[in-house]
């Protein structure tokens, strides 16, 4: 195994949708996807959250699609205790979508990886004391109160991109770690720090959103690959299209 210094880049890709997929490209995409995948998308009750979760499929797809040389189809994922989904002969690549509002988004590296976008909206600043250790309430409520909203969505997203990358899910409580800013960047602390080293990286995609990523390395990149949804079901038929042509 390579040592962490030794490790590649972290990839991320963020993916806007300005407009929902045509009715032609969704149901072609969802056709198809293995029969899990596609209950899993029709059992959303909101058209959106259907969209979202079948661009996040699109995207992974497509992306290792493009890095191993395997037919987005023939990708076979398989789904852990905690529920974290993982692609079978990855070649050891490890990978997280998240989405929120018009933004898909993910993260790709051979280590533990974890990402979290959110959609910035007033919320209730009681929950930072219900969710967040003592040492980031005192944090977020030092900020100037104009800037107290952003900075809960930078702990959020933070706090997230690590749950997501640590791979236990919520059995690990939001308030059993701290995540403070150090020199302008965040650093874990507490016990959680122990276990091994977390580095995060926030990015800036959008006025109107937050965006963090976690990983064992702190090679991360300068910024995301941007692209939209038009271009990855663009991508995502035309290796489709190889796959069958190749037979």
């Amino acid at each position: 195994m390579t040592e962490a210094g030794d490790r590649e880049m972290v990839e991320i890709q963020a993916v806007y949708q300005s407009e929902p997929i045509s009715s032609s490209d969704y149901h072609f995409c969802l056709n198809s996807l293995p029969e899990e995948k596609r209950s899993r998308i029709l059992a959303f009750r909101r058209v959106e959250d259907a969209q979202r979760t079948l661009l996040g499929e699109l995207l992974i797809r497509t992306w290792m699609s493009s890095k191993l040389g395997i037919a987005p189809t023939a990708l076979q994922f398989t789904i852990d205790s905690y529920g974290k989904p993982h692609l079978s002969s990855s070649g050891g690549l490890r990978y997280n979508i998240s989405h929120s509002g018009e933004w898909v988004v993910g993260a790709l590296h051979e280590a533990s990886v974890g990402i979290d976008v959110e959609h910035v909206r007033p919320i209730d600043m009681g929950i930072a004391e219900r969710f967040f250790a003592p040492e980031e309430c005192e944090d977020l409520f030092r900020q100037p109160e104009a800037e107290q909203l952003g900075y809960f969505y930078d702990l959020w997203t933070g706090k997230e991109s690590y749950i997501k990358a640590e791979g236990r899910g919520l059995s690990i409580p939001l308030k059993q770690f701290a995540i403070r800013k150090e020199g302008g960047a965040f650093r874990m602390q507490g016990d959680a720090a122990s276990d091994g080293n977390w580095y995060f990286r926030q990015y800036s995609i959008d006025s109107a959103y937050r965006l963090c990523v976690c990983a064992r390395t702190e090679d991360f990149p300068e910024k995301p690959n941007l692209t939209t949804a038009e271009d990855i079901v663009a991508l995502y038929r035309r290796l489709l299209e190889g796959a069958c042509n190749s037979r």
